[in-house]
């Protein structure tokens, strides 16, 4: 990763004080910086907390917005402002090499830009902005008849697809490449903004190990490592008001199912074991503390790495968690005291 030029380069993005849809461009920036010495780059915020009183000011200046009047945008040595996401980030890489090479399998350099951008595409447009517009809208991953919630079905099958692209290559990163491209850098943005709001946003864990890989390695990248290091990843995911309170939700919904299942399952050492040491598979039964048998549960999908249900599909046809589970274990597996349990923890 070099430039063609070994002149003095000031870079400055501007964004919000948020993960957003820029984080892919930061973590390039990150590595960008750490490799070329002659590049200068800082990041200038938009607060979020002080929009109401300064971004309608700093929206009218062509100079802070840009020339969409809309974040992020980038400026480069004081004399070009870029904007867009992706225009942004497809011109850094043109300027820094963040196309990679020619290959054995790809000899032309626009049959590699193309496949290169198809992927940054797929990353940015099918994955990111879902992501954040199901966050922004608030995606409860239950009624059915909400666009966000299938929205929240087709994220999974995207990273699926991309896990499939990227098993193709002989290499951690896509297409043969030995370095980091553009499209590494955006793919392990998609995938750890994905799993960090959800684990239902994921595909299964067979279908997700070569995303997995490429997060490891790209963390070992040294603008990356330092970028964690110094603790510079925004916990906020987008400018919503409500994001806390949204967020605080799922994470209520996860802690109730981890302390009903633990109560449940620990009739069976071996479904405990399995419960702890598999990822995202189908566990065939609902045990029953008080009872010796298992009670046939085929369609329960269990996210099981984080220990709660990632399939919500009951809840579509249940008006209560109760009337979900007592739908799926029979009623003749629930004796009143467990009712009263299960109610109390659940409604």
């Amino acid at each position: 990763m070099s430039t063609k030029t070994s002149e003095p380069i000031k870079i400055r993005l501007r964004y919000w004080n948020a993960r957003g849809r820029v984080q892919s461009v930061r973590y390039m920036l990150a590595d960008i910086a750490a490799t070329n010495k002659n590049v200068d780059y800082q990041e200038d915020f938009e607060l979020i907390e002080k929009a109401l009183e300064s971004w309608v000011q700093h929206k009218a200046d062509e100079n802070i917005s840009g020339p969409f009047r809309n974040l992020p945008v980038l400026h480069w040595n004081d004399k070009h402002i870029f904007a867009q996401t992706l225009p942004i980030g497809q011109y850094l890489a043109r300027k820094f090499d963040l196309y990679g090479k020619l290959t054995s399998s790809i000899d032309e350099e626009d049959v590699l830009h193309g496949y290169i951008d198809g992927v940054v595409s797929c990353a940015y447009t099918d994955i990111i902005s879902n992501v954040l517009t199901c966050i922004w809208s608030a995606a409860d991953f239950v009624t059915e008849s909400n666009p966000m919630n299938r929205m929240t079905k087709k994220v999974p099958n995207d990273l699926k697809a991309l896990n499939n692209l990227l098993k193709k290559s002989s290499t951690s990163f896509f297409y043969d490449q030995t370095e980091p491209t553009i499209a590494d850098y955006f793919v392990f943005e998609a995938f750890t903004l994905a799993r960090d709001y959800t684990e239902k946003m994921l595909p299964g864990e067979d279908d997700r190990q070569a995303l997995v890989k490429l997060e490891k390695v790209m963390l070992e990248r040294p603008g990356i490592s330092n970028y964690f290091n110094k603790g510079l990843l925004f916990k906020r995911f987008t400018g919503s008001s409500k994001e806390d309170e949204y967020i605080a939700k799922l994470t209520e919904a996860k802690t109730n199912f981890i302390f009903v299942f633990l109560i449940f399952l620990d009739s069976s050492q071996n479904v405990v074991n399995q419960w702890k040491t598999s990822h995202a598979y189908i566990c065939p039964y609902f045990a029953l503390r008080p009872y010796s048998v298992f009670y046939p549960c085929n369609h329960l999908s269990f996210s099981l790495s984080e220990g709660y249900i990632s399939d919500c599909f009951m809840l579509e046809r249940c008006n209560t968690w109760y009337e979900a589970i007592k739908k799926s274990v029979a009623p003749l597996a629930l004796e009143p005291l467990i009712s009263k349990i299960v109610t109390k923890i659940l409604l």
